[in-house]
């Protein structure tokens, strides 16, 4: 199944199919350094932390997060409970190996 949008992200969370490889990403951008040595604990609270951010997002966020700018990655981080660099670097991040993936 192709990572196009956060919807299909969530989605598979949800069905409890975890995306472990993106998990790691995430690990590694929140907690440099510290990715191997994750607990579960840990993980679950960066899962908690990106799904509270893509909850946040609107559906047009949600469906093109490129259209998330400054503005919405305040409001976002706001409405999660997190900073706005954590926003952008999620989506960052999710741009980059959606690109990667050569889906679109």
């Amino acid at each position: 199944m192709p990572l196009t949008t956060f919807d299909e992200y969530t989605r598979a969370i949800k069905c409890g199919r975890r995306w472990d490889w993106l998990l790691r990403w995430l690990t590694t951008w929140f907690l440099p350094g510290t990715a191997e040595m994750l607990t579960r604990a840990e993980s679950q609270e960066i899962e908690r932390q990106t799904l509270a951010m893509i909850g946040s997002m609107t559906s047009e966020e949600r469906m093109h997060p490129e259209v998330i700018n400054r503005n919405r990655s305040e409001r976002i981080a706001r409405g999660s409970g997190t900073s706005p660099m954590d926003v952008r670097e999620l989506v960052r991040i999710f741009l980059f190996l959606r690109d990667q993936s050569g889906t679109r």
